[in-house]
């Protein structure tokens, strides 16, 4: 297993499954939003930190909602540190 890249402990974040892989998106980590993205590969047993790809980056956030679709995901809501 790799747990260098694991994240940090989390609440209100998401978890999505594209193929192999679960994508865990945002929450709240020490009283700060993220913004931070990771997979974990199911097969390898291993985490990596990921970045956002698109046009669009999502700002940190916690209890939002997000699905997938194909191989893209999608972040709806949430709240902001600022926002609540």
């Amino acid at each position: 297993q790799n747990l260098k890249d694991q994240p940090p402990p989390t609440l209100a974040h998401t978890v999505n499954s594209v193929n192999d892989d679960l994508y865990l998106f945002g929450g709240r980590a020490q009283q700060t939003d993220t913004d931070k993205l990771f997979k974990f590969n199911t097969i390898k047993q291993e985490w990596t930190s990921m970045q956002s790809k698109g046009s669009y980056q999502p700002k940190g956030r916690s209890y939002h909602s997000s699905c997938s679709l194909g191989n893209k995901i999608f972040v709806f809501g949430g709240c902001s540190s600022s926002g609540r």
